[in-house]
C-alpha cells in the first residue's frame, strides 16, 4: 500500500534547501531534509525521484537567485554530480561553469513541471503562511516569523568553502560568454522567477 505524505519540496541543489527545511521544522512541521519526514521531505534529489511507496499530495518548486546557486554550485561534490549525471546526462561535457548553467536550466525546468507552484526562497516570509495552510496548520496560531530568523548554514557562502577553493562572484556577462545558448534560457526563467540578473 502507498504511503501519502503531505508536502514534498524540489529544487536546484544549493537554492536554499536545508534553510527551508530547519523553517519548516521550527514551525512544527515534521519535515527532512533529503531524508523522509511525517509530513513529507525537502529534497533537491527528488527532482527525479526514486521508485518508492511514497507519494506526495502537494509538491512545490522552490528557487533562488540563479546566479547565486550557479556560483556556489562550482563547490559540489562528486557524490552529487553523480547523480545529477545519472539522472540527465545532457548536462555532462564543456567546462565546469557550463555543466552548472546547464544545470541550473534542465533541473528547474523539469521540477518545474512537477510542482503545484514555484516560489522563491527569497520570498519565505510570504509564501510560508501558504504553506502552512496546505499542511492543515493555521498561520494566526503559530509563530511563523521567528522561525524565519533560523540560520542557513548551507553552502552559498563567498569565500572559502569545504573544498578549498575559492567560489567565483558570476555575472550575466559571464553566462553569456560561457553559454550564450544557455543564458538565452537563464534569462528567460529567471525573468519568470522574478529575478532581476542586471
Amino acid at each position: 500500500m502507498r504511503i501519502v505524505k503531505r508536502l514534498l519540496i524540489i529544487g536546484c541543489g544549493r537554492s536554499g534547501t536545508r534553510y527551508t527545511a530547519k523553517v519548516l521544522c521550527r514551525v512544527g512541521l515534521d519535515i527532512g531534509h533529503e531524508v523522509e519526514g511525517e509530513v513529507g521531505r525537502v529534497d533537491w534529489n527528488y527532482v527525479y525521484p526514486p521508485t518508492g511507496d511514497v507519494d506526495y499530495a502537494l509538491v512545490l518548486h522552490q528557487v533562488r537567485h540563479p546566479l547565486r546557486v550557479i556560483e556556489s554550485f562550482h563547490s559540489a561534490g562528486n557524490v552529487s554530480w553523480g547523480k545529477i549525471l545519472k539522472a540527465d546526462p545532457q548536462i555532462r561535457g564543456g567546462t565546469l561553469l557550463q555543466k552548472c548553467i546547464r544545470y541550473w536550466v534542465r533541473w528547474n525546468q523539469v521540477a518545474e513541471r512537477q510542482a503545484a507552484w514555484t516560489f522563491r526562497v527569497e520570498n519565505m516570509e510570504n509564501i510560508l503562511p501558504r504553506i502552512l495552510l496546505a499542511c492543515g496548520k493555521d498561520p494566526l496560531k503559530i509563530d511563523w516569523r521567528s522561525a524565519l530568523e533560523v540560520s542557513n548554514t548551507d553552502h552559498s557562502r563567498r569565500g572559502k568553502h569545504k573544498h578549498s577553493s575559492k567560489i567565483p562572484t558570476l555575472t550575466l556577462a559571464n553566462i553569456q560568454e560561457a553559454a550564450p545558448r544557455d543564458a538565452e534560457m537563464v534569462m528567460e526563467m529567471a525573468s519568470r522567477y522574478g529575478y532581476d540578473l542586471s
